[in-house]
């Protein structure tokens, strides 16, 4: 369940990290709890080192430093040119793929005769959903071999035969189902952040959480009524997918493509810098672009990436019409409607696309650069600060 708590009426200010693929973006925001949204006050983002090693854990440490010390700098001058009283209490830290893995599970308790639901019962559901997923880390090949920690655990839903329940305690029924997600992120990035919290930032409140759950837990807050969507992260290395059934996070998989690797290809076939195809990119509409044989041919190549995962999932999953994409400014619209055509192939069906791209830039203040990435795990910080984890983590 979401846990919002009483911050009294006196804003609050946080250093905000999020950690993807291709680059650290890194922000200071104020958060009021009198207004709706909330305030960015300054922004930056590193790119990192490109290595030949696919998973390079150092490039991670590096742009987070750097971006670190940028928003020491710059960022804290920003801030006292904001509000020369404002004292930074919170760090929030979101990490994407390929760096992190959300995974969730839905459990229950039946009984012939009725009962009462109690805190133990709770608990013994949580704690099995997350026995079940620690499992299956450690039985997949690919995140076995890695030093994982739980960075949270949330419990989204709660139903008492087959209905969702608000405040489920002491409440009677023959059943009880608890949707419960556990976020897991390497060891080396929490090592990484644990330094840049205590040399530069040491009064604050860290919290690490995982990007698809911040982004889950958005789309939950911005659509109510949606209870089925799919989730669709294109960082600067990769795509991640996501599906929403009944409100749970039910699977999620990743493709090693992102914004850079299409516009490296782009400068392979042209010659030309990438700040040039950025312009380009923001300057021309999506069917303008899609007309240019060079962009043509990287677009077939991103499109036979993406339906090769969806294929995957459409072997035991129906993946839902709704759809949420984040990606990195400018490429918003060309990503949007190349995703769009790849869905309507795979589906046999017409996808919605929800606009939550111009919903979030919309809300980022004006002369900041446009970070769509930076802008939602801002709404996250100011809406679901905590989003229901536990303050404990686990090494796998």
């Amino acid at each position: 369940m979401f846990h919002f708590g009483s911050r009294g009426n006196m804003p609050i200010y946080g250093v905000l990290f999020d950690i993807g693929s291709g680059s650290v973006g890194a922000a200071i925001v104020e958060s009021h709890p009198e207004r709706t949204l909330p305030t960015l006050i300054y922004s930056t983002r590193s790119s990192l080192r490109v290595s030949t090693e696919e998973q390079d854990v150092r490039r991670v440490r590096e742009a987070l430093l750097a971006a670190s010390l940028t928003l020491s700098q710059e960022g804290q001058a920003a801030l006292r040119a904001h509000n020369t009283k404002a004292k930074i209490s919170r760090m929030l830290v979101t990490c994407g793929s390929p760096w992190a893995y959300t995974l969730a599970r839905n459990v229950s308790y039946e009984n012939d005769e009725s009962f009462k639901v109690t805190k133990s019962l709770l608990h013994d559901l949580a704690e099995s959903a997350e026995e079940e997923i620690l499992t299956y880390i450690r039985k997949d090949n690919q995140k076995a071999h890695k030093a994982l920690e739980v960075v949270e655990r949330a419990t989204m839903d709660i139903a008492i035969n087959d209905y969702v329940i608000t405040n489920p305690l002491h409440k009677t029924g023959t059943t009880c189902s608890l949707s419960h997600m556990v976020g897991l992120v390497p060891q080396e990035i929490i090592t990484a952040l644990n330094e840049v919290h205590s040399k530069l930032f040491p009064t604050t409140e860290l919290k690490v959480h995982t990007y698809l759950l911040s982004l889950y837990c958005v789309l939950r807050d911005l659509y109510p009524d949606t209870h089925a969507f799919s989730i669709i992260d294109v960082t600067g290395e990769a795509t991640e997918f996501g599906i929403v059934e009944n409100n749970l996070l039910i699977e999620n998989t990743c493709v090693p493509y992102g914004s850079n690797t299409f516009t490296r290809g782009i400068m392979k076939e042209t010659g030309s810098p990438a700040s040039d195809i950025e312009t380009m990119i923001a300057a021309e509409g999506s069917s303008h672009l899609m007309e240019r044989p060079e962009l043509m041919a990287e677009a077939a190549r991103f499109t036979e990436e993406i339906t090769k995962a969806f294929d995957t999932l459409l072997l035991h999953r129906t993946l839902p019409r709704d759809t949420a994409i984040t990606v990195r400014y400018p490429y918003g619209q060309l990503f949007g409607d190349m995703l769009r055509n790849t869905l309507s192939a795979a589906t046999k069906t017409k996808p919605r696309m929800l606009d939550l791209e111009h919903t979030l830039l919309h809300e980022v203040v004006p002369g900041l650069v446009p970070d769509t990435h930076i802008a939602l795990i801002a709404r996250f910080f100011h809406k679901l600060h905590g989003c229901g984890e536990l303050d404990t983590t686990t090494a796998l």
